[in-house]
């Protein structure tokens, strides 16, 4: 648990669920390593100096994701607070969404790409996963979607990518699960339930499927030599 005071870099807010990232705090830079090596991924030292490298020009936007401390409300500006940091969320503007990681996304039939916003992670400490943070927070970036500097009034879309949902939610599931059980122990990290999958839970906030490709590393090998990778899904939600 990070619990910063005005001496560690904090920055306004844009939205009172979010604070900006300051990876220049050494004590943020540290709290989100601790939370990167609880998510799995990207979770390396040097990940972190090249996000504060696309921070500072603008590529990318961090943003903590705050749980307010029971005798410190949110809303209470002008005081000095005691604020957990209960995840994080990333965002990056693109201009053309065709990109390596959205499979699909950016099928224009000729017509110019859409400008899209494009949610890179999002993470919640485990101890906070009942509260509805995670939810809030997807709500948070959309109403920043189209507020600069973070997006713009040209941004169409939210779009993002996950693990699909073939290895918990479908009935296929049976051929699939048993490996993806395989992947996440060697990683240490807990399975999802049956029915709990990450484009499930997107889906339910309107998120639609555009496109898959094999994408994660899983650390097992086939016969080839090959890495087996687990299959990503793109998924988009168009904005009003």
């Amino acid at each position: 648990m990070a619990n910063p005071d005005d001496s560690t870099g904090r920055t306004a807010r844009p939205h009172p669920l979010l604070e900006p990232i300051n990876l220049h705090s050494q004590s943020q830079f540290d709290e989100l390593l601790r939370q990167r090596k609880i998510c799995g991924w990207s979770m390396t030292v040097e990940d972190l100096v090249t996000w504060r490298s696309e921070i500072d020009v603008g590529k990318q936007y961090f943003f903590w994701i705050l749980h307010p401390c029971s005798d410190s409300p949110l809303e209470t500006e002008g005081q000095k607070q005691n604020v957990i940091y209960a995840g994080h969320i990333t965002t990056s503007r693109l201009d053309d969404p065709n990109h390596s990681f959205l499979p699909g996304a950016g099928e224009t039939n000729g017509n110019p790409p859409d400008k899209v916003q494009y949610i890179g992670s999002l993470f919640i400490l485990p101890e906070y996963r009942t509260v509805g943070l995670g939810r809030k927070a997807m709500s948070a970036i959309e109403s920043l979607a189209k507020v600069p500097p973070y997006g713009g009034p040209e941004i169409k879309a939210l779009t993002l990518n996950c693990l699909s949902g073939r290895y918990i939610d479908n009935d296929s599931s049976e051929e699939w699960r048993p490996f993806a059980e395989k992947v996440h122990a060697k990683m240490g990290l807990p399975m999802p339930e049956r029915g709990r999958s990450n484009q499930a839970w997107y889906a339910s906030m309107g998120f639609k499927y555009v496109g898959e490709k094999p994408s994660y590393n899983t650390g097992f090998y086939g016969q080839d030599g090959k890495e087996i990778l687990f299959v990503a899904v793109a998924m988009r939600k168009d904005l009003d």
